[in-house]
């Protein structure tokens, strides 16, 4: 009877321990106490965001991070991916996780297209999901946060009041220009610029134009006549010319708004080219600039 009373004794106490043993082992949840985001480095091939996270960690344990996915989408195409640079949070405290996403610059041409064919507009998506290891069970946190970018590019490229051009002994007037997108394709933004020109001669002219676009310095856009136009004689008319973006320069592009605080410099350059007389008068429309700032991550 005794050998029974002490091995039913025994039992309950195992039962008791593992108990409390079981409680012991339950650790509880970290808390996301603040999220933010900046750039990194930005090299000629990819342009690096930082995440930090402050975790806190109510447990008298570390804990560690056991997975991390970082991704980043603009417009749906995935630009990046990245990973976490801390793997623990300290016990009892406040604890900073830092995440590194890496922008692959080789596909801005791709969300450069999307953008324009979205009416420059842009939806930045970035994810995170942490996992921690709770021993017990892992617990599975994820992140995101949202972007809009909205952009006018052209805006500023445009000429309201008219200009007198005086190009060796002929004279103009430059009544107005204005500034469109046209084909956009994987390789190339086609810009169209509409200019109305006076023709205050009394005899027909020919007429050409050269044009460049750059954006921070670099340029990216050239065009000309691939033939002359006849404006006539003391007549005003339309002049469509073109400019064409090589979208495969935009990637460094792009490296040179990020260095630069998300703000570029779009200056467009234009030269009417006449001919009269054997002879080739060109004039330089004032250079047209414009302002770019962006808020990626906000």
């Amino acid at each position: 009877m005794r050998r029974f009373s002490s091995l039913v004794l025994a039992v309950i106490v195992l039962i008791a321990l593992s108990g409390c043993t079981s409680q012991n082992l339950q650790l509880g949840k970290p808390e996301i106490r603040g999220v933010s985001y900046s750039f990194g480095n930005v090299t000629d091939e990819y342009t690096e965001i930082k995440t930090l996270i402050d975790v806190y960690n109510p447990n008298p344990v570390p804990i560690p991070l056991k997975d991390v996915k970082t991704e980043i989408y603009m417009n749906g195409i995935k630009m990046g991916e990245g990973s976490a640079e801390r793997s623990e949070i300290s016990a009892n405290s406040l604890s900073q996780i830092v995440l590194s996403t890496k922008i692959e610059n080789e596909k801005i041409p791709k969300w450069w297209v999307s953008h324009l064919k979205n009416g420059e507009k842009s939806e930045v998506v970035m994810k995170a999901n942490l996992i921690f290891d709770l021993k017990l069970f892992e617990f599975s946190y994820p992140i995101e946060k949202r972007e809009e970018i909205e952009t006018n590019l052209l805006s500023k490229f445009s000429i309201d009041s008219p200009q007198k051009i005086r190009a060796g002994p002929l004279s103009f007037t430059l009544k107005s220009l204005s500034a469109s997108w046209g084909e956009i394709t994987n390789e190339t933004s086609e810009i169209i610029l509409k200019a109305r020109i006076e023709n205050e001669n009394p005899f027909d002219i020919m007429i050409g134009f050269e044009g460049n676009l750059t954006m921070n310095g670099i340029e990216v856009a050239e065009g000309g006549s691939d033939e002359l136009i006849v404006l006539p004689a003391q007549k005003e008319t339309e002049v469509e010319m073109k400019i064409v973006i090589n979208n495969a320069l935009l990637d460094d592009w792009w490296s040179s708004h990020i260095r630069n605080g998300e703000r570029t410099t779009l200056s467009l350059m234009l030269s009417l080219l006449f001919e009269y007389g054997g002879k080739e008068y060109r004039f330089n429309v004032k250079a047209m600039s414009s302002e770019l700032r962006t808020s990626f991550i906000g």
